[in-house]
């Protein structure tokens, strides 16, 4: 409720200010308008994205980073807004206001200057609110707000000068009920059409521009310092908002928000939690029977104390009771019902009676019933391609990340994503974007030799991260030490900042990482190994990153607690979590040994993932004490 308000509150004032300027014959209302629009980007922004226009709603929810019902919703409180402009204008005139285009000027001729400016102002607003080359800008709505001003001056007389067609709508339906001429509903074409051809035509240029546009790689987004994490949200929030205010047609802009101050960026707690030294409750054998062998395997605690995992090696799902007995394994490998080809399992969807597992080899979600029986398989497929991450949301919905596109050139290299919410009807995969243009994996791109090429993670890389909560969507890009909360409309709730571990990678780091792979191709035992690790050193050390990622996992406990990994560096011998409440605030931080990989947690509780020197993986609960004083 609070965005609908807030789009017609300012739909209101800038309608208002439009009404009012015109009937009074104001020489400068142009400058009026401008400045009432820059005004009212301000007050809204951070609420709703401030479109005030129906055409960037529209083409919002046609680039897929709003959903089509909001913009419904939207159009149908900014058109409310002007109605009520419209109204008090001729209260406090006597006079009512309806657009239209200058004496003796055609139809054409104005539809033309419509676009014309629509296009200008579309286009600005894309540059400077919307590119990585113009990211952090102060001028913006400098810019955004003189365009306006020149659209009206100059095309004022012309076509009117309206870009919007809530201006056209509620002023011509507030003359129409207050005894006025109903002329003005004659121009809704060229009011809705103009500036939606212009806008769309500016939609196109820039995407020319940034495909054909100077690189923007730059030291403080490589390093996650100055921002960095906001670079992407920002160019996406800045687009919507400057579009939308603008009366135009546009791009997308999300709820803003200033650089990081001091006092914004939490700094860590006293309250630590460590395991015990010895696990409640472990699940597998270096040998013996299948069912407590494991490889590659993801889990879950059920509330009755029982564990369901998901092997991927053996491309089985199995159940435990609460004392670590086998109960039922389902699965085998293969493409068909009841078959998995590489699986695990989706935490925050399982229970005791509905069990979710994510085949990525097969593209599909399986849902099994309480004693394994599978129940039902849906293709996980997004307009026709596979999702790259999958994790549950609220009301039996996904939240997806999407693959994003191949690079052209070789050379490290990070992937633009999208992310939206999905549900399942029928035999359907249903995808709404929440948020476009978001910094994805880094890479390695190796050009085609012979007809291949090849594309492999960068180590050390940085990720997309994210978790669904009742409220929305937690996600970061491990550019810098930020979580950032969507609603399901896409918009920004809220963002955490906190003060986290140096991201530099030391000497020491690379060392540490060199003996380590050293070790593992030492363990071949193959007669060359030496001189194979050597040759595969030389080709990694030409890609490692000058920073590490800020976190590298986002979960959400099952008392509703956020938690997040800091990135585990080579040779250190703890993995550290901090854990934020709901409200973003920092509560604690979890110190656990290497060796232990959080699969699901509580309160007091965490289930991880273990492997020894041996590499035998075991499934282990631990319980949560207070480590603050040890």
């Amino acid at each position: 409720m609070a965005r609908y308000l807030t789009e017609g509150a300012g739909a209101f004032f800038l309608v208002l200010t439009v009404c009012l300027t015109a009937v009074q014959q104001v020489p400068l209302a142009p400058l009026a308008v401008g400045s009432v629009l820059m005004i009212m980007v301000y007050m809204g922004a951070h609420v709703s994205g401030a479109h005030y226009n129906p055409v960037v709603s529209a083409a919002l929810a046609r680039a897929g980073k709003l959903e089509r019902k909001e913009a419904g919703r939207y159009a149908a409180a900014q058109v409310a807004g002007a109605l009520l402009a419209g109204l008090a204008a001729r209260s406090l005139t006597g006079m009512a206001f309806v657009p239209r285009p200058g004496d003796g000027v055609s139809m054409p001729t104005a539809l033309l200057a419509e676009a014309l400016f629509a296009f200008g102002l579309v286009l600005v607003v894309l540059n400077v609110a919307a590119d990585r080359r113009t990211e952090g800008n102060q001028y913006f709505g400098l810019a955004i707000g003189f365009m306006v001003m020149v659209a009206g001056f100059a095309a004022g007389d012309i076509s009117g000068g309206v870009l919007n067609p809530a201006v056209a709508a509620g002023t011509s339906i507030a003359s129409l009920l207050t005894g006025g001429s109903s002329g003005g509903l004659g121009n809704m074409f060229l009011y809705w059409v103009g500036p939606g051809f212009g806008a769309l035509l500016a939609l196109r240029v820039f995407r020319v521009q940034r495909e054909d546009g100077p690189p923007v790689e730059t030291e403080s987004r490589r390093q996650g310092t100055s921002g960095a994490g906001d670079g992407t949200r920002r160019r996406m929030n800045m687009a919507r908002l400057g579009l939308g205010l603008v009366l135009l047609a546009g791009c997308d802009r999300q709820a803003d928000e200033p650089a990081p101050t001091a006092a914004q960026v939490q700094a860590r707690p006293d309250a630590t939690l460590r395991t015990d030294n010895e696990p409640t409750l472990s699940i597998g054998l270096a040998q013996g029977s299948d069912e407590y062998l494991f490889r590659g395997v993801t889990a879950a605690r059920l509330s009755d104390g029982g564990v369901v995992a998901a092997v991927e090696g053996m491309h089985e799902v199995r159940r435990f009771g609460p004392d670590g007995q086998h109960l039922w394994t389902s699965g085998r490998q293969g493409e068909g019902p009841g078959e998995f080809g590489n699986v695990r399992l989706l935490t925050g969807c399982t229970s005791a009676q509905s069990i979710v597992a994510y085949d990525y080899r097969n593209d599909r979600v399986t849902v099994l019933d309480g004693n394994g029986n599978s129940i039902r398989h849906v293709r996980t497929l997004w307009d026709g391609a596979p999702v790259f991450e999958i994790r549950c949301a609220a009301d039996q919905r996904f939240v997806v990340s999407s693959m994003g596109e191949d690079p052209s050139d070789s050379g490290p290299y990070r992937s633009d994503n999208s992310v939206g919410v999905a549900a399942i009807a029928g035999s359907d995969f249903a995808v709404e974007t929440l948020r476009a243009g978001i910094r994805g994996a880094e890479g390695v791109y190796v050009a085609p030799d012979a007809g291949l090429s090849v594309i492999f993670p960068r180590t050390w890389g940085k990720d997309l991260e994210f978790v669904a909560t009742d409220e929305g969507v937690w996600l970061g890009t491990g550019d810098s030490y930020e979580l950032e909360l969507l609603d399901w409309s896409g918009a920004t709730v809220r963002r955490i900042r906190w003060n986290g571990p140096d991201l530099t990678v030391t000497d020491e780091h690379v060392e540490a990482h060199r003996d380590q792979m050293r070790q593992q191709y030492a363990e071949s035992s193959a007669p060359d190994w030496e001189a194979r690790f050597e040759s595969r050193w030389d080709e990694e050390a030409k890609y490692l990153p000058s920073t590490f990622p800020s976190f590298s996992r986002v979960l959400l406990s099952d008392d509703g607690n956020l938690w997040v990994e800091h990135f585990h560096r080579p040779g250190a011998e703890r993995r550290e979590w901090v854990l934020f409440a709901p409200t973003g605030e920092w509560l604690r931080t979890v110190e656990l040994p290497a060796q232990v990989v959080v699969q699901d947690a509580g309160a007091d509780w965490v289930l991880a993932r273990t492997t020894d020197e041996l590499g035998v993986e075991r499934i282990r609960l631990y319980a949560l004490r207070d480590g603050s004083t040890t």
